[in-house]
């Protein structure tokens, strides 16, 4: 199990229901069935062309209707890391995953606060969607996120979870939306 926190970041971050026209909530119907039979290592080829990640750039872009080069971005300031995004930085008012590399609670954690880390640097209140009492506000407040901007949201299950996510990105007048998802089964 891989602890994975979904983020919205920025202003005005609705997606319209621009995922394949799916809610979160039906993709993640959709998903929660398939089978993880490879590691990231494993599924990626290191033989990929500059070239044809330009050709799926390319391709985003006429499909989303919006240039990347025009949207805004939040930069990590660290050329290795900004140079490799497009628009050199994080897109705002897009969707991000951020996952744990392992299944101890400190991977869990270290994703939850590089999460935390990127939404403090937003402006506005950020809602934050759990299932488990384990968001630590000091924690958070060490990365920058002060305990007076975050609105937490404790859900029964994760599909709930994602619903309030969901609902979170309608409302668009938040600095983020995140959502702490353990498994999609």
């Amino acid at each position: 199990m891989v602890t994975t926190a979904s983020a919205i970041f920025g202003r005005n971050s609705s997606l319209g229901n621009q995922i394949g026209r799916l809610t979160l909530t039906e993709r993640y119907e959709q998903i929660k069935n398939i089978p993880v039979s490879r590691t990231f290592e494993e599924g990626m080829s290191a033989s990929v062309q500059s070239s044809a990640v330009l050709r799926l750039r390319e391709q985003i872009q006429c499909l989303e209707g919006t240039s990347l080069h025009t949207r805004t971005v939040l930069p990590f300031g660290i050329e290795a890391i900004d140079g490799r995004l497009p628009g050199r930085g994080l897109a705002l008012g897009a969707l991000h995953e951020v996952a744990g590399g392992g299944n101890a609670a400190i991977d869990g954690a270290a994703a939850a606060l590089f999460a935390a880390g990127i939404a403090a640097r937003t402006k506005g209140k950020v809602l934050w969607c759990i299932t488990r009492k384990d968001l630590f506000a000091p924690a958070l407040a060490q990365v920058g996120l002060a305990a007076d901007r975050v609105i937490y949201v404790e859900a029964c299950d994760e599909k709930s979870v994602l619903a309030c996510f969901e609902e979170g990105v309608r409302h668009g007048g938040l600095g983020a939306v995140v959502a702490e998802v353990a498994r999609l089964r």
